[in-house]
């Protein structure tokens, strides 16, 4: 292989080793003081991703949607199309997080990179996110009652299973919210602890199931079937029973519904850029932390679905979820399911740690502020058909190379001695940040964090409120849970395209890459990106059931449609007025304190690419001191 190829097809990294003083003084750059503790090294960074990502509550709670609508196929080789879809939005977000390191994630990054519109994208991209944010809150905990249920029916007689009604469904939904609010909100230590116990637990339960299950399967379905058999189930009688069918026809639109099982389980990943500000080298750490858990969770993952799939007793089994998988499998070989609770037990308790997790996810500290966020944790999965009940009792590799000192570094007093202010963990923290910048009714209230616990109360409540409210839907409609979910993963989606989007238009020209890009590659990823992130959104806002009816409406649409207009509307009528997005809460004397147009006029990069590495995809990039006195650049390519 030639040599410039070779250079080409290899990672290429170089400053690996940056200093806390370096990620400081960058952090400075854009705008925020070092207030939260660097203790995060790359692993760490990226086991707090990957613990987000929970394959066993989100590929659990949706099996079923996948299997009825398409089979094997829709369950395997969807999953692997929504991975290496994904990454084509999770690799321009990277690219982002390495020229940005900061908390606020897509907040911040939309607001800096809207030019003069950065303010009104900022707050879209806000509201995106904080809609996002509840309705993943609320599939997951629609999850933990059905898993709850699953377990009940493991215990009871075939013929005599267990089923809440919608009242009592919504008012244990609802305990378990509270529940999981009130860890929230009790102690710091408490939630640092859980996020440890969480990924060892999905790891260990994770293998448990993938290596039990086919042990113990009597019939293992053929490789044939489970790679490459396509089937409707859910349009025939047969599988569903009669009158309870999709009315979905056509093969390649039941495939495209049945993705929503994987794409609801690759939501989250953006975990390791909110704590680029706790991570060391987070120019690099950051990115390649999100790269890493999406690769690694895709791997769990296809282990766990093809453990399910080939351990399948029957069609039957995957059209009711995995709770059936589990129950066939041990009757098949102990003519007893009440084995089967043990499995059932793991995805139960990995929900709740998901719920715990998910309330936390929407409430911390914004970008820059004065808390210190120990710990990120997850959403993950969403709850399975109400027709089930019916059907129950039947790797980077980078190579590191001398650290270089770069053009914009400069020695920082270092910080007095004694402890940094406690703070809650964090996993979009949108509504905590948000608040921070007014771009909430009743900021004051919602930004409040608690003497006595060191976490926003407030806002845990806030966020446990809405999502409780927003379960009420269950009352009125059949397939509830589908738009609660696809609201959840359209939220967040959105708000992860539109500072792609920004960065490939608006700040296309100044826009400065960090040490870690996509080199010539930048642009037709990013739009590659984009264009999935709008596609699967319209997707998703479809009707999962036919005819329409106002019982199977997916309200989806309703929810999005609604949450933008209003913002936009308080927009146009206040908002406009007074916000500002994300503002500088340093060196505001003498600089813009308003970010986005900081970042238009190069104040975040005191005149220079902010790595030293390249300008923005239309301009020439500039070259630094280090250039000159013949220093290579930073910088980390994968090209």
């Amino acid at each position: 292989m030639p040599r410039g190829t070779a250079r080409q097809a290899t990672i290429h990294l170089e400053g690996a080793q940056q200093g806390h003083a370096d990620d400081e003084a960058r952090l400075r750059q854009l705008g925020y003081k070092q207030e939260l503790r660097r203790e995060l090294n790359l692993l760490r960074n990226f086991a707090v991703s990957f613990g987000l990502l929970s394959m066993l509550t989100g590929l659990g709670g949706f099996y079923y949607i996948g299997f009825q609508y398409g089979g094997p196929v829709t369950v395997v080789w969807g999953w692997v199309l929504i991975v290496g879809m994904t990454l084509s939005v999770a690799l321009p977000m990277a690219e982002i997080c390495s020229s940005l390191p900061t908390t606020g994630g897509v907040y911040y990054w939309a607001g800096v990179l809207g030019g003069k519109q950065g303010p009104l994208m900022s707050w879209i991209c806000g509201w995106l996110n904080l809609i996002g944010q509840v309705g993943i809150t609320a599939g997951v905990e629609w999850t933990v009652v059905r898993y709850l249920m699953y377990l009940i029916n493991m215990f009871r007689p075939a013929d005599d299973p267990f089923a809440f009604t919608k009242a009592q469904f919504w008012a244990v939904y609802s305990g378990f919210i509270l529940l999981h609010g009130t860890f929230n909100a009790i102690s710091v230590k408490l939630l640092g602890f859980l996020s440890i116990v969480s990924v060892v637990f999905h790891v260990a339960g994770t293998l448990a199931i993938v290596i039990g299950l086919p042990i113990i399967a009597r019939v293992r379905q053929p490789a044939s079937w489970v790679f490459g058999h396509f089937e409707n189930y859910g349009n025939e009688a047969q599988w569903m029973g009669e009158g309870l069918t999709t009315g979905v026809t056509n093969s390649g639109f039941s495939f495209l519904l049945g993705l929503l099982m994987s794409q609801w389980a690759m939501v989250g990943y953006d975990s390791s850029a909110h704590i680029a500000e706790e991570t060391k080298n987070a120019a690099v750490a950051g990115p390649l932390g999100l790269i890493m858990a999406i690769l690694g969770s895709f791997i769990c993952g296809w282990m766990f679905l093809l453990s399910l799939t080939f351990s399948m007793q029957s069609p039957a089994d995957g059209v009711a979820g995995v709770q059936q998988i589990f129950m066939s499998v041990f009757s098949s070989r102990w003519g007893s399911f009440e084995g089967a609770a043990s499995f059932q037990l793991i995805v139960f308790l990995a929900s709740n740690l998901c719920g715990i997790f998910c309330v936390t996810s929407n409430r911390c500290a914004p970008p820059g502020g004065t808390l210190q966020l120990r710990e990120r944790a997850l959403a993950g999965a969403t709850a399975a058909n109400s027709n089930c009940a019916r059907l129950l009792p039947r790797s980077l590799s980078p190579q590191a190379a001398r650290v270089v000192s770069l053009p914009w570094q400069r020695p920082w007093p270092p910080r007095p001695a004694g402890p940094r202010p406690a703070a809650p963990p964090r996993r979009s923290r949108m509504l905590y940040a948000f608040a921070r910048d007014h771009g909430v009714l009743g900021s004051r209230w919602w930004k409040q964090v608690s003497n006595a616990t060191g976490t926003p109360v407030n806002s845990i409540i806030g966020m446990c409120m809405a999502a409780v409210l927003i379960g009420l839907t269950m009352l009125g409609s059949d397939v509830a849970f589908i738009a609660i979910s696809s609201i959840g993963i359209i939220g967040l989606e959105c708000s992860y395209i539109l500072p792609i989007f920004l960065r490939l238009t608006v700040a296309r020209r100044w826009f400065k890459k960090g040490p870690f890009h996509l080199g010539r590659f930048s642009l037709i990823v990013g739009w590659v990106g984009v264009t999935w992130g709008c596609f699967i959104s319209v997707i998703l806002v479809l009707p999962t059931y036919y005819p329409v009816t106002n019982k199977n409406l997916n309200y989806a649409s309703v929810m999005l449609v609604g949450t933008i207009a209003l913002a936009m509307i308080a927009w146009v009528v206040s908002a406009r007025k007074w916000f500002k997005g994300p503002v500088r809460n340093v060196d505001t004397g003498n600089k813009t304190e308003t970010l986005a147009e900081a970042a238009m006029r190069g104040e975040l990069d005191e005149g220079e690419s902010a790595w030293g590495g390249e300008a923005g995809d239309g301009a020439p990039a500039k070259n630094d001191a280090s250039s000159a006195e013949g220093e290579p650049k930073e910088q980390f390519v994968v090209a």
